[in-house]
């Protein structure tokens, strides 16, 4: 004997809809090193609890130190990415033997004014300030 099998088979229809997700502006702060020695680092440092560096959809304009009298050389301890950097009269930014300081700039146009001091303290490690892209701007201020 023979047994009749009888199959259904379902047609599953799967609509896609497509998913446009919205890309928000970066927001961009500017962040100022309180005066001082100290590393990049040290969050207690930097004005509004943050320790610059881009990301997020957070970008940062650096001062250090934005007008305070006390001297202030800064160390580089980390590799970072900031949009701009400003360095006052009598600061300075030392940037340690392995790190990198990205300047990535809006629209691709960063800047660096240096009225201080800007130091590599290369030890055979790889150690710069290199642009993201566009046009990174350094000048004395």
């Amino acid at each position: 004997m023979y047994q009749i099998v009888t199959a259904r088979v379902a047609l599953l229809v799967v609509t896609t809809i497509p998913y446009f997700a919205a890309t928000a502006a970066a927001e961009q702060i500017n962040v100022n090193w309180l005066g001082g020695a100290g590393n990049w680092s040290n969050v207690a440092k930097w004005s509004g609890g943050v320790v610059p560096n881009n990301g997020g959809g957070t970008t940062y304009n650096v001062f250090i130190d934005n007008g305070n009298a006390l001297a202030s050389p800064v160390s580089l301890d980390l590799g970072v990415t900031i949009d701009n950097l400003t360095i006052d009269p009598d600061d300075g930014l030392s940037i340690n033997n392995g790190q990198n300081l990205f300047i990535s700039g809006a629209a691709g146009a960063g800047a660096v004014s240096n009225a201080g001091a800007i130091n590599l303290n290369s030890a055979g490690g790889f150690t710069s300030i290199r642009p993201m892209s566009g046009t990174v701007t350094i000048e004395p201020s």
